[in-house]
């Protein structure tokens, strides 16, 4: 904490249990290992306070029932990432019923970029690596992400961050979708009127790459944090993409702090 001004500690949840399976064995033969998480959770604050450094933590996956209520009660941010923040309905929650203290974000480095998870680069992989258990699992998520665009149109349409008639230039009547950076801001943008305390933007969308740095359940078959970005960082830092970035996510949180 003495180098940064916020910290965000992986796997939160590690604080309080943590899921452990003896060696040799099943992953069903596990248990969950407890920890003390009331004095992890007041040394996490008190060098908080001490460093002046905010404190993310990942709480995606696997949550105890009233852990992100405790997290809250110790002004721990929790994660918030865009494909996963659905109402009942199974639509995008709006940027404005985002929690407050929370880090809002596209993805993570274990999910598709923006532009991947569009045009769907994920499954594709998965199908290639055969890490579906049969063609009907695999035909189930490339349904969902088909539902998942629609319903996130929808989403950027009700914030008026796209307007309707466009939207036959990011998906087609037979449903082949089209990826933009025009479609990338709109969704960034989306995420800047979230009334969460941080936004937070991965250089990949910014850039616009397909591929996501850690596929999950791969080691060697994908290269898992080993791609090299389309463009060398002297051309990222010298371009204009990452001030258009910074304006719109300004514009977008100006507009979430008047409510």
């Amino acid at each position: 904490m003495r180098h940064a001004g916020i910290l965000r500690i992986d796997h939160v949840m590690s604080l309080d249990r943590l899921y452990w399976i003896p060696v040799g064995m099943e992953a069903i033969e596990g248990a969950y290992v407890t920890y003390p998480f009331g004095d992890l959770l007041r040394l996490v604050a008190l060098e908080s306070c001490r460093q002046q450094c905010a404190v993310v933590g990942e709480d995606l996956g696997t949550v105890p029932e009233g852990f992100r209520e405790t997290m809250r009660s110790a002004n721990l941010l929790s994660c918030r990432v865009l494909t996963f923040e659905r109402r009942s309905d199974g639509g995008f929650v709006p940027p404005g019923q985002y929690p407050a203290l929370a880090a809002a974000s596209a993805a993570t480095h274990d999910l598709p970029t923006l532009r991947g998870f569009w045009l769907g680069t994920d499954i594709a992989w998965r199908r290639s690596l055969d890490l579906y258990p049969d063609a009907a699992a695999a035909e189930i998520d490339a349904a969902k992400r088909r539902q998942d665009r629609d319903l996130l149109l929808q989403a950027l349409v009700e914030e008026r961050l796209l307007a309707p008639e466009r939207l036959g230039e990011f998906l087609s009547d037979s449903g082949t979708p089209t990826y933009t950076p025009e479609l990338g801001d709109a969704i960034l943008g989306y995420l800047a009127r979230a009334r969460s305390r941080l936004m937070l933007v991965q250089l990949e969308d910014v850039v616009g790459e397909s591929e996501q740095a850690n596929l999950p359940g791969t080691t060697d078959e994908h290269p898992n944090w080993r791609r090299r970005l389309s463009l060398v960082l002297d051309d990222i830092i010298d371009g204009t993409r990452l001030s258009q970035v910074a304006t719109l996510a300004k514009e977008g949180r100006l507009r979430a702090a008047r409510g």
